[in-house]
């Protein structure tokens, strides 16, 4: 989302008023957004939150089908 805005992860930590290494850590995983700033962040890319998590959970039903099929040898 973040390069999609271009920004880099300077901008949005200044966006987020917040270091650039909260965005590198949120970025390579070694440490997870909760809520709040899931909403922030969503805000400061010029994103709906809500739509993001749609986004989000729409994504993941579809991978959770995907290797349920897998599974039962369906394609």
């Amino acid at each position: 989302m973040r390069q999609a805005a271009q920004l880099s992860q300077r901008d949005l930590a200044a966006k987020l008023d917040r270091p650039q290494s909260l965005v590198w850590r949120l970025e390579t995983g070694k440490r997870r957004a909760d809520l709040l700033e899931f909403a922030w962040i969503c805000n400061a890319l010029g994103r709906d939150p809500s739509a993001v998590y749609t986004e989000i959970m729409d994504e993941i039903l579809k991978q959770q089908h995907v290797d349920t099929s897998t599974e039962q040898g369906e394609v």
